[in-house]
């Protein structure tokens, strides 16, 4: 996992640079991605959102 606060070494090559996104990090050099740690530690929750319904045709 990829930690915000700590140098990140590669488990594919041991380099230090990353291109961090929204819920993963990839190895600049080498492209193994791993799960940012802080994603992963927050639950996932489902979002609702409904179409064509009939309170959103009367906004």
């Amino acid at each position: 996992m990829y930690h915000l606060d700590i140098v990140n070494r590669c488990p594919g090559c041991g380099k230090s640079h990353w291109h961090v996104g929204r819920f993963s990090a990839e190895c600049a050099h080498c492209e193994t991605a791993l799960p940012l740690a802080i994603v992963s530690s927050q639950p996932m929750e489902p979002r609702f959102t409904e179409s064509f319904s009939k309170t959103a045709m009367a906004a």
